[in-house]
């Protein structure tokens, strides 16, 4: 059996640098976050349909620098309405999972 993730499991999208982009339009879940290690910077997410429409309160979730680098997960399961657009500062390298 494979253990490469499938659309069951929901969309994917690995963030390996600096950037801001809007992953999708519209309502859906953003499921949880895989991290492979430790990096530097930081991953905000936000419930709005464009880059410049994030604010404190559109704020989902902000991935915390990791500690350690053990691989883990984090399983998030927030809602989004507006849209899903995620902020990605210094080096992080991280995948997130969401419908």
């Amino acid at each position: 059996m494979s253990s490469q993730m499938t659309s069951r499991n929901g969309e994917f999208k690995r963030i390996t640098g600096v950037g801001t982009a809007v992953q999708k339009l519209g309502p859906g879940i953003l499921q949880r976050v895989l991290i492979p290690g430790t990096f530097i910077g930081t991953v905000q997410f936000d419930d709005t349909a464009t880059a410049a429409g994030t604010t404190a309160s559109t704020l989902i979730y902000a991935v915390p620098i990791p500690a350690t680098t053990v691989p883990g997960a984090i399983e998030i399961g927030a809602n989004y309405k507006s849209g899903l657009v995620y902020q990605a500062t210094g080096t992080p390298t991280l995948t997130f999972i969401y419908t």
